[in-house]
């Protein structure tokens, strides 16, 4: 009885965890903001990243 009790949290544990990482991924691709929408690492992330930390120049 307890091995059931066991595979039935750990089932619904692991649908949480995928239906909450679908969510975090749908959530990133909405924000215009993010060019990157979620994207780990890049040339345009590094570009970005760089651009926000030079000084302004003018």
């Amino acid at each position: 009885m307890w091995q059931i009790i066991i595979v039935v949290i750990i089932g619904i544990s692991t649908v949480v965890y995928i239906v909450y990482q679908v969510y975090r991924l749908i959530v990133n691709i909405r924000r215009d903001d993010n060019p990157c929408a979620g994207c780990n690492n890049c040339a345009l992330k590094d570009q970005i990243n760089n651009k926000k930390d030079c000084p302004r120049t003018e």
